[in-house]
């Protein structure tokens, strides 16, 4: 009996026990996947017959409606991130002026089956690289089959030959198999979030977690959420950077990104005295909040800011519906590791994916490193005025923070 006959009386007996069709037994499929089974996901679309369809990689230029479809594919591919928005092109090109390859492989019906944002940028050497993305904990690839995944890889490398590249980089949030050199030094955290944010607080915190909350709000400590509030949330963010012995980003990064993304984005205040004290920036995608960027003032440390402001995040997400509260990249077994940890947060290991072309080797930053140990110490001892002028022409060269 041929191959094509058993799967046929496979499927109407499936169909006779469960009363499904294919289309809806695939859609019953898919209601499962959740964001850790990524490899699950690729191999069933792999084999998908249109993933056969010929492929071609175009570089995608800012027209209107390229930009609509290539939005209307991040927000529909399962495994998308808030980095795959068209919209960081122009942040980036904008406020740091790196040159932007925006890949798409596209099938003969003229549709997106898989795309690759990225951007050449120099390092502090001067040396050319490519990286997907700048200043972002992942992007990278994002494709709906192998053959789309491995055409734009392909294509990067291309690139990089070309261009006399350094080496490329992808921030992989799933690991794609045709970058075979990785580097797993970085984690992000998400925490399953429930409807009730008192399930979540019961559940997901530790006792000291909350009780460090609880001295916040003891505090008189309030919580101020804001999209105007740019100034006070970046004399916060700079001083701390620097106090972390860390060049910090311009007003005008954070201003661009408000701009872009203006139903996105929203920025958390953490307030003693009517004086922001700490505050987080807020990034919401589909069913995530995200929190990329989140300083205080170390002088205020014994009043927990911090803690209050995750709560109140972690509040707001519950209440809004999302599914998942995401804490942010941290270095394995930091200081910050710990802290999210704490929360109750899953630790997710991130795939930094190398084309090394001509690097000899993985590309380490390492600022416990003596080389990089110096440079630290200085910084924090920088008054804030220099460094806030410094820091941001100086950040340009630094895409790996």
């Amino acid at each position: 009996m041929k191959l094509g006959n058993l799967f046929l009386i496979f499927f109407r007996l499936m169909r006779s026990k469960y009363g499904r069709t294919g289309a809806q037994f695939e859609r019953y499929h898919f209601k499962i996947y959740n964001i850790f089974t990524w490899h699950k996901y690729c191999k069933s679309r792999s084999h998908k017959k249109w993933s056969k369809v010929s492929l071609i990689v175009k570089i995608l230029e800012a027209q209107d409606n390229i930009i609509q479809k290539w939005d209307k594919y991040v927000l529909a591919h399962p495994y998308s991130t808030m980095y795959h928005l068209y919209g960081w092109k122009s942040v980036l090109e904008l406020v740091f002026g790196y040159r932007a390859i925006y890949l798409a492989a596209i099938n003969s019906d003229n549709s997106i089956e898989g795309i690759l944002p990225s951007f050449i940028v120099r390092d502090i050497y001067q040396r050319k690289i490519l990286v997907s993305n700048p200043f972002s904990n992942f992007a990278g690839v994002c494709a709906s089959n192998e053959t789309a995944e491995n055409l734009l890889i392909d294509h990067i490398k291309q690139i990089a030959q070309k261009e006399n590249l350094l080496y490329c980089e992808c921030r992989q949030l799933h690991k794609v198999a045709c970058l075979e050199t990785i580097k797993i030094d970085f984690v992000t955290f998400y925490l399953k979030l429930n409807e009730d944010s008192d399930v979540v607080w019961l559940k997901s915190l530790k006792a000291k977690t909350r009780n460090q909350v609880r001295k916040a709000q003891n505090s008189n400590l309030n919580i101020e959420f804001s999209k105007e509030k740019v100034a006070e949330f970046y004399k916060v963010f700079a001083s701390n950077m620097r106090d972390l012995g860390t060049p910090a980003h311009s007003a005008k990064f954070f201003q661009s990104i408000l701009s872009t993304f203006p139903k996105n984005t929203e920025i958390l205040h953490a307030k003693k005295d009517n004086k922001t004290i700490a505050a987080m920036f807020l990034f919401k995608f589909k069913k995530v909040i995200s929190d990329p960027w989140a300083s205080s003032l170390h002088e205020y440390n014994r009043y927990c800011p911090n803690n209050l402001m995750y709560w109140e995040a972690i509040k707001y997400a519950c209440h809004n519906g999302y599914d998942y509260f995401d804490l942010g990249r941290s270095t394995i077994n930091s200081g910050t590791y710990q802290f999210k940890k704490q929360w109750g947060a899953e630790p997710i290991p991130l795939f930094y994916q190398y084309y090394l072309n001509k690097a000899k080797a993985i590309p380490m930053v390492d600022a416990h490193h003596n080389k990089y140990h110096t440079y630290v110490n200085l910084w924090k001892k920088i008054p804030l005025l220099i460094t806030n002028f410094i820091g941001p022409k100086l950040v340009k060269y630094l895409p790996e923070l």
